[in-house]
């Protein structure tokens, strides 16, 4: 079965909230679309505690995406706690 995408998700490793506010909420989109824009990605969503990501793109540069985002979150919003990866699932 040929790869269409690469679904990940992502949270903090103690559980809570990403962001608490339309501010922060605006901040997460940015960054996200900031460096997926060059990355293949084309749908993501912050639902509540996760941080969903949908990329045309292969595991490891799904994996670079997500580390780019986090790191980038993470100083952004400043941030307490790393962020945990789930596993990736193919589309």
């Amino acid at each position: 079965m040929t790869l269409l995408a690469l679904h990940m998700c992502t949270r903090l490793r103690d559980g809570r909230v990403i962001v608490e506010n339309a501010e922060q909420r605006r901040v997460v989109a940015q960054v996200v679309l900031k460096q997926g824009r060059d990355r293949g990605l084309f749908l993501f969503s912050l639902p509540d505690k996760h941080l969903h990501l949908v990329a045309r793109c292969t595991e490891k540069q799904g994996s670079e995406l997500c580390r780019r985002v986090e790191i980038s979150l993470s100083k952004r919003l400043g941030l307490p706690v790393a962020f945990a990866m789930y596993p990736h699932v193919r589309v």
